[in-house]
């Protein structure tokens, strides 16, 4: 198994650096209610945006569901892969998380309305709803951002980096 799965933060104790974006998402996640607006995560990759979705999710019990925009772009395919587990409540979890990742991916003709889908999922969805992207300013998600609170992501500075692989080596007795 590659260290990057085995390591991955399973918890936010785990999760290295980015103290100021986990304290909005906390102090957003505490206030959700339905109808509220969606966090739109956003930096460079490899920055922990995603990661912190799948460790809260773990830490808290939660039923986590995913999209990649780039994988399911246009209006009817978001629908059908989101749309009613937006409103059904989570079978084994006591709730539910969702997670659009590379919303950035969606752009052009045959991508048609996904924004928009992205958008109505927002307002409807009974559950938190974060977004994921490495550049939100482009102009094709102007009306997507009024629906969004921006966090920043940074990079991540090589001391942190280097304490993380510190703990990886020690577990794994690499020297």
């Amino acid at each position: 198994m590659p260290f990057t799965v085995k390591y991955k933060p399973r918890n936010l104790k785990e999760f290295v650096n980015q103290k100021e974006a986990v304290e909005i998402f906390l102090r957003w996640i505490k206030r959700w209610k339905p109808g509220s607006k969606s966090l739109l995560f956003y930096g460079m990759p490899g920055t922990g945006k995603t990661a912190l979705i799948h460790a809260f999710a773990s830490e808290k019990n939660l039923e986590f569901i995913e999209l990649n925009a780039s994988d399911w772009r246009s209006a009817s395919q978001i629908q059908e892969v989101l749309g009613q587990s937006m409103l059904q409540k989570p079978l084994f979890k006591k709730s539910k998380i969702f997670l659009i990742d590379e919303v950035d991916g969606i752009a052009g003709r045959e991508d048609l309305g996904g924004v928009g889908a992205i958008i109505k999922i927002i307002k409807e969805s009974a559950y938190p709803c974060i977004l994921t992207a490495n550049n939100p300013w482009d102009s094709k998600f102007r009306t997507l951002r009024q629906y969004c609170q921006l966090v920043q992501f940074g990079k991540i500075h090589v001391f942190d980096i280097e304490k993380r692989l510190q703990q990886i080596c020690e577990k794994e007795k690499i020297k």
